[in-house]
């Protein structure tokens, strides 16, 4: 393994720069120690590289959608020759419309498709919309499944001290009381696995993710 390159001065600078305009000196979506925290300069293909000219292998994939890689060549040319005309419109478009012709081809089950722009968008008006149908106000949610950062969806992520079951748990200050009542919970493992798991998570490392549906709160 390649011994990792001592951080440069302009990479030390950005870090110190990130605490004082970014809560936490993060993005939001991942932490790491102090020691090893970096900041990426460039992406190609599945690596990325640090200021300080370190290589990564990029399991990330910007949570999903980078199944490419990074600057694609196809990708890079198609933007490239696109931004050209125009970078968006906030009206409907012809390459939006092509797209969602391509998705309900690919999902049988995609009847009609609205496009959003995270994920956490996505499941609220996901949410929305089955209220709407059902007519009902409570929603069912699997404890330690992640659905995005809007309050319905941070309620019993990873609580550190889980309520009797279906009582949900506000997982970040800031989430109305309220909501609470609006949302039951259940396991989908084992209890003794459950105990299991909250003994273990103490001893992983500050920058753990656990995986969709595993506990990920460290104490």
């Amino acid at each position: 393994m390649p011994q990792r390159r001592v951080r440069s001065r302009d990479e030390q600078r950005l870090l110190e720069k990130a605490k004082r305009y970014l809560p936490g000196g993060t993005l939001g979506n991942t932490r790491f120690a102090d020691d090893v925290a970096f900041v990426v300069k460039a992406g190609q293909g599945s690596k990325v590289v640090d200021m300080s000219g370190n290589e990564y292998i990029d399991y990330l994939l910007g949570s999903g959608p980078m199944i490419l890689g990074h600057a694609h060549p196809a990708v890079v040319t198609a933007v490239r020759e696109y931004l050209e005309r125009g970078s968006t419109y906030f009206t409907l478009n012809e390459p939006a419309i092509h797209l969602a012709e391509t998705i309900c081809q690919a999902v049988p089950c995609a009847e009609k498709i609205r496009f959003c722009s995270t994920g956490s968008e996505a499941t609220f008006f996901a949410l929305r919309a089955a209220r709407t149908f059902t007519k009902k106000d409570k929603i069912l949610k699997f404890e330690g499944g992640y659905h995005g950062s809007h309050d319905y969806a941070l309620m019993s992520s990873s609580p550190s001290v889980p309520k009797d079951f279906p009582q949900a748990v506000p997982d970040s200050a800031g989430i109305p009381r309220v909501l609470e009542d609006q949302e039951d919970h259940e396991r989908h493992y084992r209890t003794a696995s459950s105990r299991a798991r909250r003994r273990d998570r103490r001893t992983l490392p500050a920058h753990h993710h656990a995986a969709p549906g595993l506990p990920a709160r460290l104490t």
